[in-house]
């Protein structure tokens, strides 16, 4: 009966030619994917929202990828199926823009990239773009069946592919970026993102919020778990980064440490084999990771917890940080303490202590500087000059430290990650509406 409510649903909504519309304001316009496994969880087509670029944008992209957790067992991809980070059939004709700092055609609050052609993927596979399986599920309580497509990979293909038709084949220059499980599939992906290119072509990426830490908490499990969605998946055998890949699967000792391949879906593991350049903008007390991965607020673990974190992140940086004096980043707060970290323009990164978890790069300050403004400064530096320059900014302040997020953070999203939801409390509920609307 779901299967052939999807049906007359497909019949009735995705056959009109909305990928032609004309756009309108500050806004993307959906485009269907048509090849037959580039599917979300449930059987319905993935998508993407399209902006095309103007003027001397005209060559030039951003394509964001979509965040919004994982699914570890079939019963939590069965159950994510229902709703849109698992289904397209609610999805809308357009998507405004103008929330997104990176896809706004807001000059003030964009201003580099406002009128670049404008892609952001919709996430409905629950493995950050990488899977390529499928599976039949059966719910004990209300048996109901169905088959859980985890297509997450032949959806990015699509995507590609699609793109490539619009002229993302002659790009000058792009940026990859996404935030969460979006900023680790930039990770995953922006080397094959790259491939194809002219070489000329600018291309660098944008992980937002997206440095899991691979800790095993008893109590999340999150390392477990990881494996997990690796496991049944099937990201080995389809969207895993290659050099990765072959560098922990090999069972040769000398040349990979073998059975490890899971390791490709922490940002810890990536980042020394990524090719492509990477900005990475992420708080070092990540509300997610606080509820979903240490499962702490206790202040001295949380600090510890993050300054494992920031250590990580400025070994692969691979540089010394010494207390900047630049009048542009001082400030007179204790509490606002930052670090200039010199860098190769190889990659960047924006480390801030807000308690928070994906965007508002434009709001986020460290001294003067936005996470937006970093990372503009540190691409034009990394596209005209090979010298060492001091773009990428650390926060040093301990946990907890509010005002760190600035008079401009929105209160309500720091309400709600302080006073976030278990992952049992978000599947219970989750479940709940499933069974509800699906009766």
């Amino acid at each position: 009966m779901r299967s052939l409510y999807i049906g007359l649903l497909f019949v009735g909504l995705w056959v009109l030619p909305l990928a032609n519309a004309q756009l309108v304001g500050d806004v993307g316009i959906i485009q269907w994917l048509q090849e037959s496994d580039a599917i979300c969880l449930d059987g319905t087509p993935g998508a993407y929202y399209f902006a095309p670029g103007s003027a001397e944008g005209k060559h030039k992209w951003v394509i964001w990828h979509e965040g919004g957790g994982f699914c570890v067992t079939p019963e939590q991809c069965w159950v994510r199926s229902f709703v849109p980070l698992g289904s397209s059939m609610r999805y809308q004709a357009t998507m405004p823009f103008n929330a997104f700092d990176q896809l706004t055609s807001n000059k003030t609050v964009n201003p580099m990239m406002y009128n670049w052609n404008r892609v952001y993927i919709k996430y409905c596979d629950g493995a950050s773009y990488s899977g390529n399986a499928q599976y039949r599920y059966q719910d004990n309580i209300t048996q109901l069946s169905s088959d859980v497509y985890m297509k997450g990979f032949p959806i990015l293909t699509a995507v590609k592919n699609s793109l490539w038709q619009k002229g993302f084949k002659n790009a000058s220059a792009v940026l990859i970026g996404g935030c969460s499980a979006g900023g680790l599939a930039v990770l995953m992906h922006i080397d094959w993102w790259r491939q194809g290119l002219s070489a000329s072509a600018h291309v660098v990426g944008f992980a937002d919020s997206a440095y899991f830490l691979d800790h095993e908490s008893p109590l999340t499990q999150f390392v477990t778990k990881m494996k997990s969605v690796f496991a049944l998946h099937n990201i080995s055998g389809a969207g895993v980064h290659r050099e990765c890949h072959r560098r922990y699967r090999s069972t040769d000792l000398d040349v990979g440490e073998g059975g490890e391949e899971w390791k490709c879906m922490f940002a810890r593991y990536l980042l020394p084999l990524i090719r492509t350049p990477v900005f990475i903008v992420q708080s070092k007390y990540d509300s997610y990771q606080k509820h979903m991965i240490l499962n702490e607020t206790i202040h001295d673990i949380v600090n510890q917890y993050a300054q494992t974190l920031t250590s990580q992140l400025i070994s692969f940086v691979n540089t010394t940080t010494t207390t900047s004096n630049t009048p542009t980043l001082s400030t007179t707060s204790n509490h606002n303490n930052n670090n200039v970290i010199t860098t190769p323009p190889q990659h960047g990164l924006f480390l801030d202590a807000c308690a928070r978890h994906c965007g508002l790069s434009s709001r986020i300050r460290i001294g003067r500087v936005t996470g937006m403004d970093a990372f503009i400064h540190w691409y034009h530096n990394h596209h005209t000059t090979t010298t060492t320059t001091p773009i990428v900014v650390h926060q040093d302040a301990p946990f907890p430290c509010p005002h760190c997020c600035g008079k401009d953070f929105p209160r309500k999203i720091l309400l709600e990650e302080v006073s976030g939801l278990s992952e049992e409390e978000e599947m219970h509920q989750l479940h709940t509406h499933t069974h509800r609307t699906s009766s």
